[in-house]
Order: structure tokens, then sequence, then C-alpha cells
């Protein structure tokens, strides 16, 4: 009797294995999709009521110019359906550069509790719209640039959930100085380097259908009248063997895949325009590239018209150490009586007149002293 429960006991166990092996292969089964964001956009706290929606980069930290910056992000995630399950969910943002000089800095991804759009959003409105609490903290280290991966799988679950509502995502830095910021592209940047949110899922398993009712069949009740005749077959001769024939198999060769080259962004600032007439000059570069570009050491000279030609002069002006002008970006330098400082948007060069009203010329210099671009009007252009 103990050796028939022993091995049924066995029998049932060796099934139950069989079960479990047959689902395991279910959960290793998962999908993978990658959303691009709906909306992002940067708060400044010394620009409490000033919308930077359009900007092609969003800061996070303690800028100079600024003051405390918070970046907001959002994504669409309705493809996934409530009930799956979420492996691993991974929040990347392409750094495009630091605060100079670079040093390590936390970064909290935190959820945002508060509806947003990007183009009305500022520090008035959204500065307390985050959960301090609900955050993923990582240190990005002083050399560390190009994609920043944050660790988001719970948030995704609770949005998948529907426990927590989806607004996305707001990043936070330091709040007091020193300088201490990372720049981090926006959606409103060349392709290919917007914010992405990679999420690895399982879909909701579906409810068990009822079984069906077995269905009775009578026992046949055995007759002793029941007659058996022999079946008696005459000259049996066996079929002869189907012979399926072998195929046959043509090799194709698999074609080469050529791996498309990785565009890395650059950036080109250029002469965008001179403003000459008034009080307040000023000639404005325009970051035309796709990165962001270190100012540092460049030069703008300018010429003057000097009988009927136009002839180079000791005007000179030099961007700051550390000065970073983004993709898409522009920066005023303004002079005469009048002219402004407000960085980084606005820089002064000086308060005496540069640009003549009857022509002039205006050449830019990158840091090895190279002619990076020209700008004439008036009787200076040929």
């Amino acid at each position: 009797m103990v050796r028939i429960c022993a091995a049924a006991v066995m029998v049932a166990t060796f099934a139950c294995l069989l079960l479990n092996t047959a689902s395991s292969s279910d959960v290793d089964t998962f999908e993978t999709t990658t959303f691009i964001a709906v909306a992002d956009t940067f708060i400044t706290s010394k620009y409490p009521d000033v919308n930077w929606g359009d900007w092609y980069s969003f800061w996070v930290g303690w800028s100079d110019a600024g003051g405390i910056q918070r970046g907001l992000v959002d994504f669409d995630i309705s493809a996934i359906p409530r009930g799956a399950t979420v492996i691993d969910a991974s929040l990347q943002l392409w750094c495009s550069h630091a605060s100079r000089p670079a040093s390590a800095i936390t970064i909290r991804a935190c959820r945002i509790t508060l509806s947003w759009d990007e183009m009305t959003a500022t520090w008035s409105s959204m500065a307390a719209g985050y959960d301090y609490y609900d955050c993923h903290v990582r240190e990005v280290r002083s050399h560390e640039d190009g994609w920043i991966n944050f660790d988001v799988r719970d948030l995704v679950q609770a949005w998948v959930d529907r426990t927590k509502p989806p607004y996305g995502i707001m990043l936070t830095g330091p709040d007091e100085p020193p300088e201490n910021y990372r720049a981090f592209s926006s959606k409103e940047f060349v392709t290919g380097w917007e914010p992405r949110l990679i999420v690895d899922w399982i879909e909701p398993m579906p409810s068990p259908m009822p079984s069906p009712s077995p269905t009775l069949t009578p026992t046949p009740i055995s007759s002793p009248y029941s007659i058996y005749l022999p079946i008696i077959v005459k000259n049996y001769q066996p079929l002869p063997p189907v012979v399926t024939p072998t195929p046959t198999i043509t090799l194709t060769a698999t074609p080469t895949v050529t791996p498309t080259p990785t565009q890395v962004p650059v950036g080109n600032p250029t002469i965008a325009y001179i403003r000459y007439e008034t009080r307040d000059e000023y000639i404005r570069i325009t970051n035309q590239g796709s990165s962001w570009q270190d100012m540092t050491g460049w030069k703008i000279q300018s010429y003057a018209n000097i009988d009927g030609g136009c002839q180079p002069t000791d005007q000179w002006y030099t961007f700051p150490a550390g000065y970073i002008l983004d993709a898409g970006a522009s920066v005023r330098v303004h002079s005469g009586p009048d002219a402004i400082h407000d960085p980084p948007g606005d820089l002064r060069w000086t308060t005496r007149y540069i640009w003549n009203n009857d022509g002039d010329k205006a050449i830019l210099y990158d840091s090895a002293g190279n002619i990076v671009d020209t700008y004439c009007y008036g009787e200076c252009c040929p």
C-alpha cells in the first residue's frame, strides 16, 4: 500500500512539473515598445512666468543665469493595455552638454502630479507639481554624456494599472549654487535624439474559459446471446509502401545588411542678422547645427567702410569662457549707448557704437582663428 501511494505522488509531481514548464515559456515572451515624448519643456526659478516649450533642449540643475531648472517630459503609453505586466521601463535622455567645469550631479526622475501643457507650463504653475517621494534617483558622473538612462518601471506599471495618473516625469537637480546642471535634447531637436521611453511588457492573461460539462455515455450491457462472427479476408495482398520524394533543398544566399551610420550631431553657429540703426545695436548669432557649441574663445570682428572700402578694424568681441550655444538657439551681442546685458540670450560687447549705418561687415571666428561665417550690409557688400 505504501509503495502504491508513493508512486502516485511521484506521478502527480511529474505532471505538475510538466505543466509549470509549459507555462514558463509564456513568461519569457514579452513585447518591447519605444515611446517618443509627446511633450517636453523646462521651468526656471529666475524666470517664473516664462515658458520654454519650443526650445531645443531642457535644463536640469542650478545655473547662475536661470536659477533652479527642472525638466518636464510626457509620453503617451496608451498602446499598453490595462492589466499588462511591465518587465522593464527605461527613460532615456540625450545629454547634450553640461555646466563648466563639469562635475557629478544627482538627478531625480519624479512623478508629475498635475496636468500640464508644454507651451504654457512655467515655474509659477508647475514648480510644486511633482511627488518628491516617488522618484528614481541617479547620479550622473562628471564625464558622462550621450544617452542617460533612468529606471522608471514602477512608475510606468502604476500608469498601466491606472492607479496613478500618467502626467509624465519631472527631472530635478541641485536647487542652489554652485552652478551644476545638465542639458538634454528635447523633441524639437534633430529626429533620433528626442526623449524616449523603452518598455518591456507582457500581455495581460486572458480570463479562463469555463470547461464544458462532461457528456454521460451509457455503459454497454453484455448479453449472453451476443454472436461473434470471424471476419475472413481472402486473397489478402499488402499494399505497397508509399514513397514520399525527398524535397530538393535550394540554398539562397542571405543578403548582407549594411548598417545605417549613426549621425553625430554637430554645432554650426552662423551670423543671422545685424541691427545697426538704434542706440541698442546687436549682432545675432544662431546655431544652425544639430548639437550645442562651446563658444569659448570664439570672436567677432567688425569691419568699417573707410574711404570707399570695407576695412578690418581693431573692434573685437570674445565670447566668455564656458559659454554654450544650444542647437537652434540664438545669442545677441549688443553694443551702443543703450546696450543691454541679460545672459545667456543677450551679451554686452561695449557701450560704444560698432556698426555703421551706411554699411559694415562682420566676421565670426572659431577658437582656432578659422573664419566660420561672414555677414555684410550696405556699402560693405560686394
